[in-house]
C-alpha cells in the first residue's frame, strides 16, 4: 500500500521550534522544487496538517489519527513527524513528488516524517473514499490501523521494502511486539510433482518444492 519516499522532505529544527509562535513551516521536496506548507495540529506524537486542511478539520482528524496511534508503539520512534494531507491535494501532492497517489500514506524515512491522507481519517471525498475500500476491502477504522501500522514498519525498522515494513505492521495488529528481523520469503511450492532423486537414493517421489 505504501511507497518509501525517496525525495528530500525537510523539516528543520529551525522551523519547528517556531511553530508555537504559528509560523507555519514548510517540507521542501527538493527534487522536485515544490513546498508543502504545513501547520501544527498537536503536540505528542508530532502531528501536524497541510495547509489547505481547515483548523477544525485538522482537529478533528489528528484526534482520529492520534487515537489509533496511541494503540501502537510510536515512542520508539523517536523525534517523528506526521503530517494530515487534504483529500482534495493529496493526489496531486503524489503525483508531484512522483509517488503513488492511490497509497494512503508515504513515509519519508530519512526525513522522519509520515504523510497520511486525510481521506482514511475522515469520508470527505466520496469517490476517494469509494476508491479506497474498493482497493482494500476494509472499512476506514480498520484502514487507518493497516496504514499506521504498515507505516510503522518502514519508520522503526528503516524498511524500504514493503514486504518487510507489512511483517512489521502485521505483528503490531496482532498485538505482538516488534522487531525488525524478517524472515527471507519463503517461496511458494511448486506446482508439480519431482522424480525421485535417483542420485541420492531416494525412491519415493518429491511432492512440488519450498
Amino acid at each position: 500500500m505504501h511507497t518509501p519516499c525517496r525525495v528530500s522532505c525537510r523539516l528543520s529544527a529551525t522551523l519547528l521550534m517556531i511553530v508555537s509562535s504559528l509560523t507555519w513551516p514548510q517540507c521542501i521536496f527538493a527534487q522536485q522544487h515544490s513546498v508543502m506548507r504545513i501547520y501544527a495540529a498537536m503536540g505528542t506524537p508530532s502531528i501536524f496538517c497541510e495547509i489547505r486542511l481547515a483548523n477544525e478539520d485538522c482537529k478533528r482528524a489528528a484526534e482520529i489519527l492520534v487515537s489509533h496511534l496511541h494503540a501502537y508503539p510510536v515512542t520508539q520512534l523517536g523525534t517523528w513527524t506526521w503530517v494530515i494531507v487534504s483529500a482534495d491535494y493529496w493526489s496531486e501532492l503524489g503525483k508531484d513528488i512522483g509517488l503513488d497517489p492511490e497509497s494512503p500514506a508515504f513515509t519519508c524515512i530519512e526525513d522522519r516524517m509520515t504523510l497520511i491522507d486525510e481521506s482514511i481519517l475522515a469520508q470527505k471525498n466520496a469517490r476517494r473514499n469509494a476508491e479506497l475500500l474498493r482497493k482494500f476491502e476494509m472499512p476506514l477504522p480498520q484502514l487507518i490501523d493497516f496504514a499506521v501500522t504498515h507505516e510503522i514498519g518502514h519508520a522503526l525498522c528503516g524498511f524500504k521494502e514493503e514486504y518487510k515494513a507489512e511483517a512489521v505492521g502485521r505483528r503490531l495488529r496482532e498485538g505482538e511486539l516488534p522487531y525488525c528481523s524478517v524472515p527471507p520469503k519463503q517461496r511458494e511450492k511448486l506446482p508439480l510433482t519431482l522424480q525421485a532423486d535417483v542420485w541420492r537414493g531416494r525412491h519415493e517421489p518429491l511432492e512440488g518444492a519450498k
